[in-house]
């Protein structure tokens, strides 16, 4: 993940027009990744990919929630993740406007 930041960080860099590439390298690396899955067929190989979305509001389902319940350290588990990805993302981003700018981040 950290070696495609870097190399649009480098191309947004060399190539002003290309600024926004660095933003947005996290989604490119996300369309790729599907676009590999559906060209290997990894659907047949284990990999579960969802395949029709409802439309419009999905209903409430706060009054099924239990705090007690035996999938909590994986609920917590899946939490923390999706906390370390945005965090990762919302690095890149501001590292992306960062260079754009001339700033420097400390890290």
């Amino acid at each position: 993940m950290e070696s495609h930041s870097m190399i649009t960080m480098m191309m947004g860099k060399k190539k002003k027009k290309l600024f926004w590439l660095p933003a947005i390298s996290p989604v490119i690396s996300v369309i790729i990744s599907t676009l590999i899955v559906y060209l290997t067929r990894a659907d047949e190989h284990g990999v579960k990919i969802i395949r029709l979305f409802k439309g419009g509001l999905n209903p409430s389902s706060l009054n099924q929630s239990e705090f007690n319940s035996p999938h909590l350290s994986e609920l917590a588990k899946i939490g923390f993740i999706c906390a370390i990805i945005a965090l990762t993302e919302a690095v890149a981003v501001g590292r992306s406007f960062a260079s754009i700018k001339g700033y420097n981040l400390v890290t």
